[in-house]
């Protein structure tokens, strides 16, 4: 259990929520920050940086219930953006391989 961090996260965590509290995972060698008044498990998540700090504060704070709506319309988002992408990327890929196809037969019916 980490009580004490250079930038004080267990602290300021506890500002968000008296229930929050971080440990260090040994086995997978990350931070997790935990709930002690969650109902199913105290676990909330692990905490996606190397070191705590600033960014550990702000991710719990984007990633309570109260802001689920908000993370799923966001994730909804980024998905469609990535769907419009990997499209173009067919498309493109595809005209591609057209081309050079055609280039192709063109050779053979000049020979």
């Amino acid at each position: 259990m980490i009580e004490n961090d250079l930038f004080d996260i267990s602290n300021r965590l506890k500002e968000i929520d008296e229930g929050y509290f971080i440990v260090f995972n040994t086995n997978k060698n990350k931070y997790e920050v935990h709930n002690a008044f969650n109902k199913m498990g105290t676990f909330c998540f692990m905490v996606p940086y190397k070191h705590l700090d600033i960014r550990t504060y702000y991710y719990c704070l984007k990633t309570r219930i109260e802001n689920s709506d908000k993370l799923i319309e966001e994730m909804n988002r980024k998905n469609k953006e990535k769907e419009k992408q990997n499209k173009k990327y067919f498309e493109n890929e595809m005209k591609a391989r057209a081309y050079d196809t055609r280039s192709i037969f063109m050779k053979e019916e000049r020979m």
